[in-house]
């Protein structure tokens, strides 16, 4: 039987629940419904969540909708992927990127620390 997959859709309100409270790996992808990158990223991050489903939280922010959170963060370009582990940002992904490299990104956090890289 195939895990659900949940992509998170994560605002201003609920940003510490989801991402800095979150004991998991999150991958929170920043989008805006103008930019065509970002429909792409969703496609990738949606493959993310169905790979890593109850082991990763995915998250999605519209950028224009939740202004706050991409100031915090310092998200200045359309899509950006930020990483956390233990709510803090360990990498960051300007731009495009493929499903394997993040894919691979991930599954790095999910290693025993002693054998992370």
């Amino acid at each position: 039987m195939k895990k659900r997959t949940t992509i998170h859709t994560v605002t201003d309100e609920n940003y510490d629940r989801v991402v800095a409270q979150n004991p998991q790996p999150v991958v929170l992808c920043f989008t805006a419904s103008w930019s065509g990158s970002s429909c792409i990223m969703h496609a990738i991050v949606t493959d993310l969540a169905e790979r890593f489903a109850g082991r990763v939280t995915i998250g999605k922010v519209d950028a224009d909708g939740s202004t706050r959170i991409a100031r915090r963060l310092g998200v200045t370009s359309i899509p950006t992927l930020l990483i956390f582990s233990s709510g803090e940002v360990v990498d960051m992904i300007e731009g495009m990127t493929s499903a394997d490299e993040l894919a691979q990104k991930v599954s790095a956090l999910l290693l025993p620390k002693g054998e992370r890289r």
